[in-house]
């Protein structure tokens, strides 16, 4: 192995179950590892692309940021999380928004990035809501629909919120128009985009 890509070697350290010493663990065999499984952790596997974009970057501490992020929203929502309260204070006023100016800017992808930023492109800002979800009790999944990334409430399944537009609620009528909005009128909407 040549000392370049020795310098690009990303490790990080993991507390083992069974307690006691610190382990150090290839971020890239780590991520290999997670993407074989069937349901892989989106936070943890979001870390680690983030840490090996950059060296400095800790992947227990930005899984720890996400809990506390969680028990931040939860604290200030009391009791009444469901999708549309979570994405509305997540996403709204203060929150974290859609990087409209400079949308390809690769810390857009970063989750270290996007927390310090509070910045983010459609599928960073969703796993970040289905993430902080997750850690409150509400469950949201991903939609890759053409060209956007949005999450649906998975107890309502024509619920749908755009983490980049301000968690705006949408329908699947308004994921029609985003979706023509984004590709013109011409382009074929299907269903089974959602």
């Amino acid at each position: 192995m040549s000392p370049s890509s020795l310098d690009r070697t990303v490790k990080w350290c993991r507390r083992r179950p069974s307690g006691g010493y610190v382990e150090v663990v290839d971020a890239l065999d780590r991520f290999a590892e997670l993407a074989a499984r069937p349901d892989p952790p989106l936070d943890e596997a979001l870390a680690l692309v983030a840490a090996h974009g950059r060296r400095d970057v800790r992947v227990g501490e930005l899984v720890a940021a996400l809990d506390a992020l969680a028990a931040e929203l939860g604290g200030h929502l009391g009791g009444a999380v469901d999708a549309g309260s979570l994405c509305s204070t997540l996403f709204g006023p203060g929150g974290f928004r859609g990087d409209g100016e400079d949308y390809h800017d690769p810390r857009n992808s970063l989750l270290d990035q996007v927390f310090e930023r509070r910045l983010g492109i459609p599928i960073t800002l969703s796993v970040l809501a289905m993430e902080v979800g997750r850690r409150l009790g509400v469950e949201l999944v991903g939609i890759g629909m053409p060209g956007h990334f949005l999450v649906r409430d998975t107890h309502d399944a024509d619920a749908f919120h755009d983490p980049f537009h301000g968690g705006a609620p949408l329908d699947a009528a308004g994921c029609r128009s985003l979706f023509e909005r984004l590709h013109g009128s011409r382009a074929r909407f299907e269903a089974g985009m959602l």
